[in-house]
């Protein structure tokens, strides 16, 4: 069921700053369905977020970038039950 949210897992990098021409690079991997930067971090929503993790930390090395944290979510099964039923757990 978890693979069936396609889109839902975020990377979250905290970078030393805003690089220039990035997202533009971000958006172009295949699976990426949203990639935004709110201040220093970029995030990047997409599918398979295990499996283009590293593709996505090489497009910001390629940049210059300076990465200082990274974090991956992916679905819960809160998540998918919220998906699939449109109602949290109580």
């Amino acid at each position: 069921l978890k693979s069936g949210l396609k889109g839902r897992d975020v990377i979250e990098l905290k970078l030393a700053l805003q690089l220039e021409g990035l997202l533009p690079e971000v958006q172009q991997i295949e699976e990426v369905e949203d990639a935004h930067f709110e201040g220093d971090t970029l995030k990047v929503v997409l599918s398979n977020g295990r499996g283009l993790l590293p593709h996505v930390i090489n497009k910001v090395t390629a940049k210059g970038g300076s990465i200082q944290s990274v974090s991956l979510r992916e679905p819960s099964l809160e998540h998918v039950f919220l998906h699939y039923t449109g109602t949290t757990l109580k």
